[in-house]
């Protein structure tokens, strides 16, 4: 479940599967028929991208290996190496990530294993934003602001601990392609 990206006239939904034909399950019953305890389930506040309209927000999603015996997970992640991109002049959303116990097993190239107690934390990608920044009323900061939409408190998971975007030296250049 990621962050839709704005569109003119309207903010991105949050923690969404769009375009994806996807659907969420209830945690509780991933609980019962997987040997996983999820831990936190939350929206990745300031993930979104910056605009007139923001970006969606992605989520995070914190998950405790609880099986006796050793799990193999295979990981398929999207969005991981380029943010959604942001329109007329609107920011790009943050990146999404993939850690097991800490280490960013993103891009790692193979399934990787997990014991009973390992934790593993997957950050969905975010939604670009549409306009400039400075375009967006004081309302809807404020309301940003009272939602907790909004903040710097957004951690990544995946090539850059803390900042949920990679390093404008990193971004592709769109324009060549």
């Amino acid at each position: 479940m990621a962050g839709m990206g704005a569109g003119a006239g309207f903010d991105g939904l949050s923690a969404i599967a769009f375009p994806a034909n996807t659907h969420s399950t209830a945690i509780e019953l991933v609980e019962q028929a997987a040997p996983l305890r999820f831990l936190e389930k939350s929206l990745r506040r300031g993930s979104g991208g910056e605009g007139r309209w923001r970006g969606g927000l992605g989520q995070r999603v914190r998950i405790e290996m609880a099986s006796e015996q050793p799990m193999r997970i295979l990981i398929s992640p999207g969005r991981t190496k380029f943010p959604a991109v942001g329109v007329a002049g609107g920011g790009p959303g943050a990146l999404g990530g993939i850690t097991l116990n800490g280490r960013d097993v993103t891009w790692s190239g193979a399934a990787a294993v997990a014991h009973q107690g390992d934790v593993l934390v997957v950050h969905s990608s975010d939604g670009g934003g549409n306009g400039p920044a400075r375009e967006r009323s004081d309302a809807l900061i404020q309301r940003d602001l009272a939602e907790a939409l909004i903040g710097d408190d957004i951690d990544s998971g995946g090539a850059e601990p803390g900042s949920g975007l990679l390093p404008p030296e990193n971004l592709p250049d769109y324009a060549a392609t």
